[in-house]
């Protein structure tokens, strides 16, 4: 029954927000069947799942396959312990000018995983305004968008979907999350509305710097975000950036957690991870760098 009723609640939203989608391999204009299929004019098909969420990945999949679902899994229950609170509260500081000047307000997350953060930046932006609002998440990852889908996000519609060639409409959202993930520019300028804005978080250099010293020694795996940085002063000359850090103490079972979700931890020697994994206590450095950029 629960998941008949997100299948519901998702054909509502599309109804609501007609011919937001395109086909993955023709870039028709889809639309709501009857069935609760999506259809282009070319007949190409796409069933809304059952847990509500949209499957338009236009190739086979190729992401890694440390992509599962158990880590998309650790990544919620570290974003239930707030590791992430900071940072969420920045990006609300951000949009909540915009949702206020807006008739009608769609929001991408590019890249969104498990969508912890994206559900809970739409709940309580919902509460805030009287305009609309729809939030998007995308990921590459099926795994992701499935745990994704199965929370009670209001006004939120989830896709399985390549950042390369996002199955969106032009010009469709006001903004665009891109947090931790890889960005396709070209995409987000065509995916922007006039005055639109990408909001994009990179990990700052003292980032999860215990962690690293712990896993790589000596040898620790820096963050590349001088690089990253100047991508994005390419695509958006028009911007603006702040820091945001902070200090969290991480015990027994999240720092598991940590270790399963992210990427740092996979080139690491096994018996750095033992070492880690019986720690009863870690404290961490947090450290994001926030940046907006403004569309034409």
């Amino acid at each position: 029954m629960l998941e008949l009723n997100r299948k519901i609640r998702a054909a509502q939203l599309l109804t609501l927000h007609d011919a937001l989608f395109l086909c993955p391999h023709c870039r028709g204009t889809l639309h709501l069947s009857d069935d609760h299929s999506m259809v282009c004019p070319a007949n190409h098909r796409f069933d809304l799942a059952r847990d509500g969420y949209l499957p338009l990945l236009g190739r086979p999949y190729t992401g890694s396959e440390r992509y599962d679902r158990e880590l998309f899994i650790a990544r919620r229950r570290v974003h239930q312990f707030g590791f992430f609170q900071p940072l969420q509260e920045a990006i609300e500081q951000e949009l909540r000018p915009l949702t206020s000047a807006c008739q009608l307000y769609r929001l991408l997350d590019a890249g969104c995983g498990e969508g912890s953060l994206l559900a809970d930046l739409i709940s309580r932006l919902v509460t805030r305004t009287e305009a609309p609002i729809l939030g998007v998440g995308l990921d590459l990852a099926k795994d992701a968008i499935l745990t994704a889908a199965k929370q009670d996000a209001a006004s939120t519609l989830w896709c399985v979907g390549d950042l390369a060639a996002v199955p969106c409409a032009s010009q469709s959202f006001d903004v665009i999350l891109n947090i931790l993930s890889p960005s396709n520019y070209p995409s987000f300028h065509r995916l922007l509305a006039p005055g639109g804005q990408v909001i994009k978080v990179m990990p700052g250099p003292h980032y999860l710097q215990e962690l690293r010293q712990l896993l790589y020694g000596d040898h620790t795996v820096p963050m590349k975000g001088t690089a990253s940085m100047a991508r994005f002063r390419d695509a958006f000359p028009v911007c603006r950036q702040r820091r945001i850090t902070g200090r969290m103490v991480l015990e027994g079972p999240l720092i598991h957690d940590m270790l399963r979700m992210t990427p740092l931890a996979w080139r690491a020697p096994a018996a750095a991870l033992e070492a880690i994994h019986r720690l009863g206590q870690l404290e961490v450095t947090l450290d994001w760098v926030l940046v907006v950029g403004q569309s034409n």
